[in-house]
């Protein structure tokens, strides 16, 4: 299993975060969490998403599981 601690607001990043968690800054066309999400399905296991600022945005966008891989998210 894997633990991501997504919980921060990414103040250090400005603009990027005005409107959305750090987890869902796009980098090379997808969020920042899907980048991991993507390694991770690569590897099996189930994913634990520790959110905080922003949560609503990140469960509404990846839901229960992606590709496959189950995420629990811990607030």
């Amino acid at each position: 299993d894997t633990v991501i601690p997504a919980a921060g607001r990414g103040s250090r990043l400005g603009e990027l975060t005005a409107d959305r968690p750090k987890g869902l800054v796009e980098i090379a066309g997808q969020s920042l969490l899907a980048h991991v999400f993507e390694q991770r399905s690569r590897e099996g296991g189930e994913v634990i998403v520790i959110v905080g600022y922003g949560a609503g945005q990140i469960v509404d966008r990846f839901s229960d599981t992606f590709e496959g891989v189950p995420i629990t998210y811990v607030h």
